[in-house]
């Protein structure tokens, strides 16, 4: 009988130790992504986020054709991918916070644009 006390307890005490260590899922949900420091304006580049699993990266507004494909989300990374022009690329972000994407510039291989892509850039769901 203490046998089977001490391995419950310490099933619990290592369910508990990695639940712990779990990363929290955050919520994605539809709609347009703008950079953080942006948020006053409507500007690119931005992410639409639409049909559950679909994108479009606005490079620059004034380009009627851009970026767009499917994603797919592990956990708290989700992988863009597109085929735009002659290449195939891929934009990896890490949600951060609900609602919240951190761009993994390791990760990816996006399009040569007027963009700057760089670690850290954060893009947050916008109310417009």
């Amino acid at each position: 009988m203490n046998k089977r006390f001490i391995a419950a307890l310490l099933t619990v005490l290592f369910l508990f130790l990695f639940s712990a260590c779990a990363e929290p899922q955050h919520v994605l949900q539809e709609g347009t992504y703008v950079l953080k420091e942006r948020t006053d304006r409507f500007d690119a580049p931005f992410i639409e986020i639409y049909d559950e699993d679909h994108f479009t990266v606005v490079l620059n507004l004034a380009v009627s054709y851009q970026p767009s494909g499917e994603f797919q989300t592990q956990g708290n990374i989700v992988t863009m991918e597109s085929r735009y022009g002659e290449g195939d690329y891929t934009w990896v972000f890490r949600i951060v916070e609900d609602n919240t994407l951190r761009f993994l510039p390791e990760r990816s291989s996006v399009p040569e644009s007027d963009v700057d892509w760089y670690s850290g850039m954060t893009f947050v769901l916008t109310q417009f």
